[in-house]
């Protein structure tokens, strides 16, 4: 599966100026429908400890990591207490680890994550709210600082 679904999915995902991306609906169905035919993806549920979403770089190790999860285990489900999940897989280049944080993804790999390892994305979450958070302090008080000065040189 590893790398040979890649090639069949990137066939079947075309990207259009006007409207985005675009994939054929009815052609991904009866791919899904071969593989579960064959087999080639877990039939085991995910353990609570699993569902957790989690972040890391896009490298070859990750995905293949990936790909070995995804033939022991299902993926997520509602019955899962999985429907906070917008998206569950993304593979991607150009997504920054932030948004990706943000996003509720169950797996995220990008080239714009800085961790090799996979790591919890609540806590990346955490870390991004708090960056987020000193920045708009720090954006508060360069407005205090601007606005004391321009009431200075207006009084002298």
């Amino acid at each position: 599966m590893q790398g040979v679904l890649s090639s069949k999915v990137d066939k079947l995902v075309t990207l259009d100026r006007k409207t985005g991306f675009t994939f054929r609906e009815e052609d991904f169905k009866i791919l899904g429908n071969s593989i579960l035919q064959k087999e080639e993806i877990g039939s085991s549920p995910l353990a609570e400890s699993k569902i957790i979403p989690k972040i890391a770089k896009n490298s070859q190790n990750r995905k293949d990591e990936l790909a070995s999860e995804l033939k022991k285990f299902r993926l997520p489900n509602k019955s899962a207490n999985c429907t906070k999940y917008e998206l569950l897989v993304v593979v991607t280049g150009i997504k920054s680890e932030d948004s990706l944080a943000q996003a509720n993804i169950w797996r995220s790999l990008s080239s714009l994550v800085e961790s090799v390892n996979w790591e919890t994305v609540s806590n990346k979450k955490k870390e991004g709210q708090k960056q987020n958070f000193l920045m708009a302090i720090a954006l508060i008080l360069l407005l205090v600082a601007i606005a004391i000065i321009i009431i200075w040189i207006l009084t002298n």
